[in-house]
Parts: C-alpha cells; sequence; structure tokens
C-alpha cells in the first residue's frame, strides 16, 4: 500500500478545521499540537498552506501565534500579535467609563476595598 502525500495533507487541513483546532475553548490543545508536529515533520515547507487551509476565514490569535512560532516564522507571530492589540485597542479607543456607584461610596473602607489591599496592596 503506498501513502498518499497529497490526500494526506488535505486530510490534516481537514482534521485540523473539523476539530476546530485552532479554537483555545472547543479542543484539546494537545491533539492541534500533534497535527502541527506531523506538518513540521512531513511537510515542512507546506506549513503556510496547512494554515490557510484549516483556519477558514479568521486568523486563530493564541494558537496560531504559537504554530507560526513552532516554526520559527518570528515575523508572522510578531504580525499577528500587534494586528490582535491594534483590534483590541480599536474597540476601547473612545471608552469613557465612569467610576462605578459601589467603588467608592462614603470613603468608607469596604470589605471589597479590604480584599483589593491583600491583592494589590492597596485600596483603590
Amino acid at each position: 500500500m503506498r501513502f498518499n502525500s497529497a490526500a494526506a495533507f488535505d486530510m490534516l487541513c481537514r482534521a485540523q478545521m473539523s476539530d476546530y483546532g485552532w479554537q483555545r475553548y472547543w479542543t484539546d490543545k494537545k491533539k492541534a499540537e500533534r497535527r502541527w508536529e506531523f506538518v513540521k515533520e512531513k511537510y515542512p515547507t507546506r506549513y503556510m498552506e496547512f494554515f490557510y487551509k484549516s483556519t477558514g476565514s479568521h486568523v486563530p490569535l493564541s494558537r496560531g501565534i504559537e504554530f507560526f512560532l513552532l516554526f520559527d516564522d518570528i515575523e508572522r507571530a510578531v504580525a499577528v500579535t500587534e494586528a490582535s492589540v491594534q483590534f483590541a485597542e480599536s474597540l476601547m479607543a473612545d471608552l469613557s467609563l465612569s467610576v462605578p456607584k459601589w467603588l467608592k461610596q462614603n470613603n468608607e473602607i469596604t470589605l471589597l476595598d479590604l480584599l483589593f489591599k491583600g491583592c494589590f496592596g492597596r485600596v483603590l
């Protein structure tokens, strides 16, 4: 029986996508990492193709960065990190939050203040 490399690669991409291998909370990270290692061992020059075919229409943040680091593609890992930070900043750019009423009432120290003091060393 012969090994069909092209078919195996396509199945690997589909397995990553079908198992939600890029989703942090939907699948076991170890399963995804085993697929990445297989790609690195058998198809090291096709890792970007694997990424494109298995991610669908989104860029996975934390696992995508780890994937690029596994392949020593620091430039792409940094680009994804920077894009994710810029996106988060754009969501909060003009955000103005008022001080919650429960935070300070009548200048008294509450149990919540004591909790913050214990955790952060100061009362807010």
